[in-house]
């Protein structure tokens, strides 16, 4: 080879003495930015699950245990004793359970968002059908429920209501309503999370 090619062929920094920068591989700033998306995509699908399952669980434990029990107290127990039950367990329960419900409404809601073309489509549809029946047991609470309850507060213990099982009667149609939507959406996300683990 001539020296004229050898001299041709060499950079033309090193041609003038000079030291040649190194070649400099960068991603683009767009790949970047789509395999992050994607990375917090894949985590936000294996946690928000699960977040959904505990806390839609939980709901669901304590409505039942809440229609297989309170629920057949009434015609018991005195109208001034079911008043004094309720008003006991309203207290404890207005500041527990919209943190719970609305957790387990949340997560629901974004699991069947995030599971739309991720995972098999029976776990999709499972997951979109629990949410819609935990938004529905939200609505029904909102509609029926919560305005009971405040009513139920300004009640006296010792005078309770001359019509104490109409006015209430409401409240457990409805909360026997919600205590099958919250059960039957959490026994759908514990199928759809068994059948995305086994697809995963």
């Amino acid at each position: 080879m001539s020296p004229r090619v050898l001299k041709d062929s060499v950079h033309p920094r090193l041609q003038s003495g000079g030291i040649a920068r190194p070649l400099n591989f960068t991603v683009r700033p767009h790949y970047y930015r789509a395999a992050r998306f994607w990375g917090l995509h894949m985590s936000a699908l294996t946690i928000v699950p699960v977040i959904a399952v505990i806390t839609t669980g939980l709901t669901a434990g304590i409505f039942l245990g809440h229609r297989m029990g309170v629920s057949f107290a009434m015609p018991v127990l005195s109208p001034s004793s079911f008043v004094q039950l309720q008003q006991v367990i309203h207290r404890y329960f207005a500041r527990m359970m919209p943190p719970l419900v609305l957790s387990a409404v949340g997560a629901s809601i974004a699991w069947g968002a995030l599971s739309v073309g991720r995972t098999p489509s029976l776990a999709s549809w499972l997951a979109a059908a629990a949410a819609f029946a935990m938004v529905v047991a939200a609505v029904l609470t909102r509609v029926v429920n919560i305005p009971i309850n405040a009513k139920l507060m300004t009640w006296r213990v010792e005078a309770p209501p001359a019509d104490l099982s109409t006015l209430w009667a409401p409240w457990e149609r409805v909360h026997s309503v919600r205590t099958v939507l919250v059960v039957g959406a959490f026994l759908a996300q514990v199928i759809a999370f068994a059948v995305s683990a086994s697809g995963s």
